[in-house]
């Protein structure tokens, strides 16, 4: 939780409620948390002086202890029982009636927004990748390269360091399950859905296959086959016979767990900062809040937070020829 909280805070910089913890994820592990969960857990932290509130709305957002943002507006929300807080946007399964769209305080600001490309940001994307925890976990344990890995004392997964390729930040962790989680942080510069956006990625990710790969082709070759930790439960026989191309799936076939769609406004915003979140699903929600961007100007932005569950090419390519208001209404 203190790990998503810190994503969310010192990444995402927005304070956090309940709802970015409904289902998030962490290290490539999906978690879930209800809302008593949730409320315990920041009673806690709040004793520990670790978290505090930033406001109250609707519903409590909280901001770890000493990282302040500016006040938010106070907008008082109501509407259906699938959502938690009022929407001045469609949502589904229900839809707010016209007079609650208008009366929405939000709205006249959103209504006649400028929006920029619709992008993504905050990717997640796993894919499985046999035997590649036994080959690095033992030529770590074995030293058998100098490196810098850590090794997550709970879960024993292999984090590997991140890396900073152009303007996108990704970190890459080796799971004890035989499967590899990637995290693309680029909320300050998200991925438009364009060719150029497109091109941008995937030239991104073609570096990251190609650096796993040689990672597990270099653990391979330093290998003692003759000496395996007693600890790691493989066949070194069938690992012998494996080339690392067999390991390692192509990018284009990794699995795109959670990404935050949406749009940032193509204008600036000077007026008074909020954050304002949306459950409107069991796998939906919609957030609209002011952004900090790198030119330190603050703009609005519209997201929805969704899980695709489906190959990056398939998921890129349902983006590109859906409309790009969907997000605002439903799957």
């Amino acid at each position: 939780m203190i790990i998503h909280i810190h994503h969310l805070v010192h990444e995402e910089q927005r304070p956090f409620s309940y709802l970015d913890f409904m289902k998030f994820e962490v290290e490539g592990r999906e978690f879930k948390m209800t809302h008593g969960t949730f409320r315990n857990n920041v009673s806690s932290l709040m004793k520990e002086g670790l978290v505090e509130v930033s406001y109250k709305s609707s519903i409590t957002f909280y901001t770890l202890r000493g990282v302040k943002f500016d006040k938010a507006s106070r907008i008082t929300m109501t509407s259906n029982h699938t959502v938690v807080a009022g929407s001045p946007i469609s949502v589904s399964p229900a839809e707010p009636s016209p007079v609650f769209i208008s009366s929405n305080p939000l709205y006249r600001i959103l209504k006649d927004l400028p929006l920029d490309q619709s992008s993504v940001h905050d990717i997640h994307l796993r894919f499985a990748s046999p035997q590649s925890y036994a080959i690095i976990y033992s030529s770590i344990s074995k030293r058998s390269f100098d490196s810098n890995y850590t090794i997550n004392s709970r879960s024993k997964d292999i984090l590997l360091p991140a890396w900073k390729i152009r303007d996108l930040l990704v970190k890459a962790t080796i799971h004890r399950t035989d499967t590899v989680s990637i995290m693309i942080g680029c909320s300050l510069n998200p991925i438009s859905l364009d060719f150029k956006g497109i091109i941008r990625l995937t030239n991104a990710l073609s570096i990251v296959e190609e650096r796993i790969s040689r990672l597990v082709e270099g653990c391979r070759k330093s290998h003692d086959f003759d000496v395996i930790d007693a600890n790691v439960n493989f066949d070194s026989y069938s690992l012998g016979r494996r080339s690392y191309n067999n390991i390692i799936l192509p990018f284009s076939g990794w699995t795109v767990t959670m990404w935050h769609f949406g749009a940032d406004a193509s204008v600036e915003y000077t007026g008074e900062r909020f954050s304002a979140t949306w459950g409107i699903a069991q796998d939906a929600i919609i957030r609209i809040y002011t952004k900090t961007m790198k030119d330190h100007k603050a703009r609005i932005r519209l997201e929805r937070q969704e899980y695709p569950r489906t190959t990056l090419a398939l998921a890129l390519e349902q983006k590109i020829n859906h409309n790009y208001n969907q997000w605002s209404g439903g799957k």
